[in-house]
């Protein structure tokens, strides 16, 4: 089995914008196939970045604004969540200087 997390459009009162974030979680009970989806709690990040390297890391959702971008100190960990989570493809872009940079698909991860 495996478990993960995904974002859901939930609409909200007013017109507002909101997102509601579920875990699931697939296990094998026999020959049956389990799903179970339940809302985290408000404001629990989808992710959690680990940044084991002596390097300080910077992580930016892609074709995000420039002012979205989180830091993980070296030898640290960060939480973390899309700034815009309705913006598709959704990638991470994993940078440690100025010139390197990696996407990454943290849902297949």
């Amino acid at each position: 089995g495996g478990g993960g997390a995904d974002g859901g459009s939930g609409g909200a009162a007013g017109g507002g914008n909101a997102c509601t974030m579920l875990e699931v979680q697939v296990s094998l009970s026999g020959v049956q196939t389990v799903v179970v989806v339940s809302e985290l709690p408000v404001g629990v990040p989808p992710y959690r970045i680990d940044n084991e390297s002596d390097a300080r890391l910077y992580v930016l959702q892609e074709k995000a604004s420039l002012a979205s971008v989180h830091t993980v100190a070296p030898r640290s960990s960060a939480p973390y969540a899309w700034h815009e989570p309705t913006l598709l493809p959704r990638h991470a872009l994993l940078s440690y200087d100025e010139t390197t940079t990696v996407a990454v698909t943290l849902d297949r991860l």
